[in-house]
């Protein structure tokens, strides 16, 4: 965990989002942090990124992106890329997210109709006041 700042509380950060993969087994989930305003000392301190998918006949691949203050998911905001993002793979994060920031994760290639799971944990800080 990290030292939070004064006036917060650190606990443990563990966030998940799902999406069904379409016809032609591509799909995108997304997390952003939800618990204030975008300048509240609320922040999340991710450690890890784990994808996966429910089935893995056909092996997807999943790209990982972090936005700030925008949801985007353009080349320039990639962070990881697997080419076992059905059978399952983490990624090591660094980056500090406040709300209005975002976790992206496109996976292409995978099972249509497979349940895609992505997971965030590490630590979050939330302020008292």
């Amino acid at each position: 965990m990290t030292n939070p700042a004064p006036d917060t509380v650190n606990a443990d950060l563990n966030e998940s989002a799902q999406v069904t993969l379409d016809g032609s087994g591509n799909g995108t989930a997304r997390l952003t942090p939800r618990g204030g305003t975008r300048n509240s000392g609320y922040i999340w301190h991710p450690n890890t990124l784990f994808v996966s998918c429910s089935t893995n006949t056909l092996e997807a691949q999943a790209v990982a992106y972090v936005s700030y203050g925008i949801q985007s998911n353009a080349p320039t905001d990639a962070i990881g890329q697997t080419l076992s993002g059905s059978t399952g793979d983490t990624c090591g994060m660094t980056q500090n997210l406040r709300p209005g920031d975002w976790i992206t994760v496109k996976w292409t290639g995978g099972d249509p109709g497979a349940i895609a799971t992505m997971r965030v944990t590490g630590s979050v800080d939330i302020p008292t006041r």
